[in-house]
């Protein structure tokens, strides 16, 4: 049989991430990229290292490529050379700062046939609230000169899309949002494994857990104060998953509310769904913006934690008001007279 045309060929399809980092962005391009060389598509996942935890979730049919960036500023010289050399038909790119990297790539590189698609994991907005003054003006700057330089610009919902087409600027026709999938064969799978630690063997139901990184968006902060606040009768435990800078300061915390005994930070795990399935009456609080992205097993409620960001899912409440309706429905109806106190 004859080789089909050049022009009848599927076009390569390249990722590009900073790493493979613990977070939601990072697993769900993962999974993209799986997804599309199941499909018959040649992948390539490039990113500036190649390391981190979902690196063992990329399946054999998707070629890792390290730019071996070392110092961010010079990620687009490096982005442009990959590029050059290989030369994909379409560039998909998450995270804000990566997608402004892929855009300078592509100023340097003006005859490229390449399409640039960048998405959007937060909103940018939000974002810039946790950042320097100054770090703020220039996200808003570098939005702005190279966001319409993007094919298409993808929001992982409808509010971060529109965040993004207000500060860049741009037109209809250039912006759209996709939500992220929420529960693949291979999550409702994992979702029937029992979790691997003895800590749940003495965990007093209710078990409730947390996901999302460790870092000042996902306020944890108020999620503690608010699970201190439960009747002790009722409070169950708590098990917090993910990483982040704010750690260390999270279980400082925890002991002074004198819950350190109910509170589990887990880490970073590869199979969040058994998760969430313990406890007798199980319940996962989202502390993530990106709905639907990273659901929990079926079976387990979900009640939204009020992290800002995409979507009107959380109460916005002031602290610790954020969490209450949250944890009381958690906890069950009859903590919920003191948890609104």
């Amino acid at each position: 049989m004859p080789e089909p045309s050049r022009e009848h060929r599927r076009p390569k399809v390249a990722f590009l991430l900073p790493n493979f980092g613990g977070g939601g962005a990072e697993s769900m391009i993962v999974r993209l990229a799986n997804a599309f060389a199941a499909r018959g598509y040649e992948v390539e996942l490039a990113v500036f290292r190649a390391e981190g935890p979902n690196l063992a979730a990329v399946s054999p049919t998707v070629r890792v490529v390290s730019l071996d960036v070392t110092l961010w500023p010079l990620a687009p010289l490096a982005i442009r050379r990959y590029l050059s050399r290989e030369r994909p038909g379409l560039l998909i790119s998450a995270l804000f700062h990566v997608n402004i990297f892929a855009l300078a790539a592509r100023l340097l590189l003006p005859l490229t046939r390449t399409r640039f698609i960048v998405t959007e994991r937060n909103m940018l907005s939000v974002h810039v609230r946790y950042s320097k003054r100054k770090t703020r003006h220039f996200f808003f700057l570098a939005a702005r000169l190279l966001y319409p330089f993007a094919d298409k610009v993808v929001g992982v919902s409808k509010g971060v899309a529109d965040d993004i087409q207000r500060i860049a600027r741009l037109p209809d026709d250039k912006v759209t949002w996709i939500y992220n999938p929420s529960a693949s064969p291979e999550v409702l799978a994992r979702a029937e494994a029992v979790a691997d630690d003895p800590w749940f063997d003495g965990a007093k139901p209710p078990v409730i857990v947390n996901v999302g990184r460790l870092e000042p968006q996902k306020d944890q902060h108020n999620l503690l104060k608010a699970f201190a606040r439960l009747p002790e009768a009722q409070r169950g435990s708590l098990l917090i998953l993910g990483q982040g800078s704010l750690q260390d300061e999270l279980e400082r915390l925890a002991r002074d509310l004198g819950i350190e005994a109910q509170v589990r930070f887990a880490g970073y795990i590869d199979d969040p769904p058994a998760a969430y399935r313990a406890g007798d009456r199980r319940c996962s609080l989202r502390s993530g913006p990106a709905p639907r992205s990273r659901g929990p097993a079926p079976g387990a409620p979900v009640r939204p934690a009020g992290c800002p960001g995409p979507g009107s899912e959380g109460y916005r409440a002031g602290p610790p008001a954020a969490l209450r309706r949250p944890l009381a429905g958690c906890a069950g109806p009859s903590a919920a007279p003191a948890v609104r106190r």
